[in-house]
């Protein structure tokens, strides 16, 4: 049981930090092709990918322990949680009442799932 959490938390972690990474420096770092290379754009973009792809490697390691219909709702559920709640706090993206609400409710569908 310990180890499954540890696995959704870095997971989640790894994710959302190398999706916010991703959003926030993608495009500068593009921009720096057409004039001279931004590398520490390129580098944040490359931390954000290795990232990415870290918890990709973790997600694995989540579907070799658990069954399908558990793992993936609750793996996607975090991370639509806390990427919104990055973004918004990271990012200036904008969370609306309704959106909260929208979180607040799958939030509760992932204690639910973990429950059953």
């Amino acid at each position: 049981m310990i180890v499954n959490l540890l696995l959704f938390l870095g997971y989640t972690i790894g994710s959302v930090t190398g999706l916010i990474l991703l959003k926030r420096h993608l495009g500068p770092a593009m921009a720096s092709v057409n004039g001279a290379i931004d590398v520490q754009e390129w580098l944040l973009v490359a931390g954000g990918s290795g990232l990415y792809f870290g918890a990709f490697g973790l997600w694995l390691l989540i579907l070799s322990r658990m069954e399908l219909s558990v793992a993936y709702p609750i793996a996607v559920s975090l991370t639509l949680v806390f990427t919104a709640i990055g973004g918004s706090m990271l990012l200036g993206e904008v969370l609306s009442p309704l959106r909260i609400l929208g979180l607040v409710l799958v939030f509760l569908g992932i204690v639910a799932l973990v429950r059953s």
